[in-house]
């Protein structure tokens, strides 16, 4: 965290939770307006993901991020001044699920694609009012927009605050992906060993294979999952289960940690099917952009990258948003919306930047299929 020389800390928050069948990811922005009332504008917005991260491990929100966020509201200090926006992601099995709250929000990537197969929308009463959680705002978790989508290997998520996105078209977003990638796959030749290749016909997967089709084509009585935690302390998390997909998830300085030390026996309150027995959960949700069927002339996945991989990558888009914001000439997205509401604006926005990258991946044995995140948050 870098705060602006003016702010004691960012107006931004943020966190991954990790429970035995789903990762849990949520950002929120403190609506800057409540500092000229002597109002930290952040505190609402922190105490509000901390609730969010606490819920996260219960079972009463059952997947749904819409009944996680209204838990969480309804556990805030009456006290508490402010308002916030917010975006809560539920990984689960190969289904992502997503409810957002005003100006915050998530986009995917799937290798090969030039624009996001997933995209959140903003939500905002007028120009700069995006809707908003808090004292007196007037706005429910009832109205955040829900959105959900099957998973494949090798997707790329990107959670952000309205200072990533402001600044950062979506192309441009992907573009950055993308070369990040490359330049990784050039340095260390990656050294995961991707793509792997398919055990029984010699091919890497198509893309359009879902994270759980290629968990359960293998045949294995039993698949070990490890979930996994990383924040400053470097805890870590690790459960053997019979479900055919496994997450992780890696934070720096901008998340508190998650749980510490966790482990659990083989059962689940849920289990799946072994890999070896038949399922028709592949086929029961596929979002528009996925294919019927998989496609040998798709192009392969995105590559494994490592934890540190991914935490770079946030970084580095947050490295990019900023030099944006700093930039009093740039073609911004917020120049845009401006300029459509008769606005006269140029350049990129100052604003607190956070952002989060998860992907989904294959283990290299490919007896499951994982979630791995990563985060970076920049106050300015």
């Amino acid at each position: 965290m870098r705060p602006h020389p003016a702010k004691v800390q960012g107006e931004d928050a943020c966190f991954i939770a990790q429970t035995d069948t789903c990762t849990v990811a949520g950002v929120a922005d403190g609506v800057g307006g409540w500092s000229s009332s002597g109002v930290d504008a952040g505190a609402y917005a922190r105490e509000l993901m901390q609730h969010a991260e606490v819920v996260s491990y219960g079972k009463a929100h059952e997947g749904d991020p819409r009944k996680l966020l209204m838990e969480a509201f309804q556990r805030m200090n009456k006290n508490t001044l402010g308002s916030c926006t917010a975006c809560i992601l539920i990984f689960e099995g190969d289904q992502l699920r997503c409810a957002n709250l005003g100006d915050s929000g998530v986009l995917a990537h799937r290798h090969g694609e030039k624009v996001p197969f997933f995209r959140s929308s903003e939500q905002q009463h007028h120009w700069n009012c995006p809707f908003q959680l808090g004292h007196d705002s007037g706005d429910e978790p009832i109205d955040s927009e829900v959105k959900a989508t099957t998973v494949q290997c090798g997707d790329i998520f990107v959670v952000g605050t309205d200072g990533l996105f402001d600044n950062l078209f979506d192309h441009t977003i992907l573009a950055l992906i993308d070369r990040f990638v490359h330049e990784q796959q050039a340095q260390d030749g990656m050294r995961a060993g991707w793509p792997i290749t398919d055990r029984t016909s010699g091919r890497a997967p198509a893309a359009s294979v879902t994270a759980r089709d290629i968990a359960e084509s293998i045949t294995s009585s039993r698949s070990k999952q490890h979930v996994r935690a990383a924040s400053n302390a470097a805890a870590s998390i690790h459960t053997s289960s019979a479900d055919s997909a496994t997450v992780a998830a890696a934070a720096n300085a901008a998340a508190p940690a998650p749980n510490p030390s966790v482990s659990s026996d083989s059962s689940s309150s849920s289990p799946s099917p072994s890999p070896s027995t038949p399922s028709s959960a592949t086929s029961d949700s596929v979002s528009s952009s996925d294919s019927a069927s998989p496609s040998p002339s798709r192009p392969s996945p995105f590559p494994n990258l490592t934890r540190s991989q991914l935490d770079s990558l946030a970084r580095h888009l947050v490295d990019q948003a900023l030099l944006r914001a700093r930039d009093r000439n740039a073609d911004t997205p917020f120049a845009v919306h401006a300029r459509k509401h008769k606005r006269m604006f140029r350049g990129g926005k100052l604003d607190d930047i956070t952002a989060i990258v998860a992907q989904v991946q294959t283990d290299e044995d490919m007896t499951t299929a994982s979630v791995q995140t990563g985060m970076a948050g920049l106050a300015i």
